[in-house]
């Protein structure tokens, strides 16, 4: 069986392969944006003193710390969240065509799925097309 799927453009393939790898559903669950917090006019704002500035850089410094990437899931606590990420890294780097086949290797058309059984043996075969690729 041959499917031929044309897009218009780059984040529209994105689009495609985030609904193929996860059944449609979206990656991570809707979160609600937090209450808006009335802030004081610019007018009202009082120079911060040294030492609040300094902590605040200190603050962004261990901000930055936590937003860097976060290191590759081990086989016994690996969710789809995590298989979906690396699946996603995979095919921005141009491996579409080995990942449906990797996919289809393991017996599913789409990452949901698989049973959660599968996804160490599912990481490994991952990690050794990330290797080759």
């Amino acid at each position: 069986m041959t499917i031929q799927i044309t897009v218009k453009d780059f984040d529209e393939l994105k689009e495609l392969a985030n609904q193929v790898l996860t059944g449609g559903m979206p990656l991570q669950p809707h979160v609600m944006a937090p209450p808006e917090i009335d802030q004081p006019s610019s007018m009202e704002q009082t120079p911060k003193p040294a030492q609040e500035q300094e902590d605040t850089a200190e603050e962004a410094q261990e901000e930055k710390q936590e937003d860097a990437p976060k290191a590759e899931p081990s086989a016994d606590k690996i969710t789809l969240n995590d298989l979906t990420q690396l699946c996603l890294k995979l095919m921005d780097n141009g491996g579409q065509e080995a990942l449906f086949t990797l996919l289809r290797k393991h017996g599913v058309e789409a990452l949901p799925e698989l049973s959660e059984d599968q996804y160490p043996a599912f990481l490994k075969d991952l990690k050794d097309l990330e290797e080759t690729a």
